[in-house]
């Protein structure tokens, strides 16, 4: 009986140890291959931090739209208080203004009736005084060149004679109050050149020129 013939084992170590070295080679060529290095990324948080603050800054900013709102609120109020107090104090200035005008409506109407009354009474009384024409001199009436019977008033004599006065300027020039009587003048007085002559004591030397009724 023959043997089967037997496999020869060399073969089998051969691919053993060519895979085995295949794989190790593979390994150390695997480990000694260089490592490539990409650069880093830019940090995360610093990007962050940025459009924080941006966002911070933009929000300062932007007006508060409910602050805004309660200002311009407050604002009308206080004006439309303003604008009722005005109105209230112009009703009371109206009212006391209608109040001052009957008064003075009613005091106008008292004194018109008073000024009324003595007007009556003062064209019902003769003139007296001064103004109560009286008979004049012959003298004086040449003077004044008028008749001699005319009656005259001693405040119209008065203006005659000061109306002389000025006209043939007989005013003391450093006292207006003065007066330099000419010869005409001191005829008439009956006055001296050492009397002193003035507006206050001229009634003194017209005297006697006014001749008094019976």
């Amino acid at each position: 009986m023959a043997t089967a013939p037997t496999k020869p084992t060399t073969k089998k170590t051969s691919t053993k140890s060519s895979t085995k070295t295949t794989s190790k080679s593979s390994k150390k060529s695997t480990k000694s291959s260089p490592t490539v290095t990409t650069p880093p990324p830019a940090p995360v948080e610093e990007t962050t931090n940025v459009v924080s603050d941006t966002t911070q800054s933009v929000s300062s900013i932007a007006p508060d739209t409910t602050t805004i709102e309660s200002s311009l609120t407050e604002n009308l109020t206080i004006l439309a208080e303003s604008i009722q107090s005005m109105t209230t104090l112009l009703a009371k200035i109206k009212g006391d203004y209608k109040v001052l005008e009957k008064q003075v409506l009613k005091e106008a109407r008292s004194m018109d009736k008073v000024n009324a009354k003595r007007k009556k009474s003062k064209g019902s009384r003769a003139p007296s005084g001064f103004v109560k024409p009286t008979k004049i001199s012959k003298d004086l009436a040449k003077f004044l060149n008028v008749a001699e019977d005319t009656m005259m008033a001693r405040t119209d004599v008065t203006k005659m004679i000061t109306a002389y006065v000025k006209e043939n300027k007989l005013q003391a020039p450093n006292n207006g109050r003065k007066i330099l009587p000419d010869k005409k003048l001191m005829a008439l007085l009956n006055c001296k050149t050492t009397d002193e002559v003035t507006y206050f004591n001229l009634q003194k030397y017209m005297k006697p020129h006014f001749i008094k009724s019976e």
